[in-house]
């Protein structure tokens, strides 16, 4: 259903608009077609993600430089839902190491 949703609508977002998909982390049918139609496509830039939530700005086009950003969101996203996922199934030991290794990393200052 949302690759259904997706080849409606995609048509009809105007050059610059934005898409939005949610629970995108709760699903793996979501999953594939956020990978496969918007990480993977040619007509979206300015990838983000916040929680659950992935958003893209359609373009005619993307460069080089934007596909290359792409696979860096499409990475961090990645991270972050094996974050997640790992929250429910790592062993205490590295939820807790994980831990650490997060309350050090927000004390650096950049």
């Amino acid at each position: 259903m949302v690759k259904l949703d997706f080849d409606l609508w995609f048509p009809h977002l105007v050059n610059r608009g934005i898409i939005a998909f949610h629970d995108t982390t709760s699903f793996p049918g979501v999953r594939k077609v956020i990978i496969d139609n918007i990480y993977k496509s040619r007509n979206f830039i300015e990838i983000g993600f916040v929680g659950s939530i992935i958003f893209a700005k359609k373009v005619p086009f993307n460069t080089i430089k934007d596909r290359f950003k792409n696979v860096g969101v499409l990475f961090s996203w990645s991270i972050y839902e094996l974050f997640l996922k790992g929250k429910q199934y790592l062993p205490k030991p590295m939820k807790e190491m994980g831990k650490k290794l997060l309350k050090g990393l927000s004390k650096i200052r950049i």
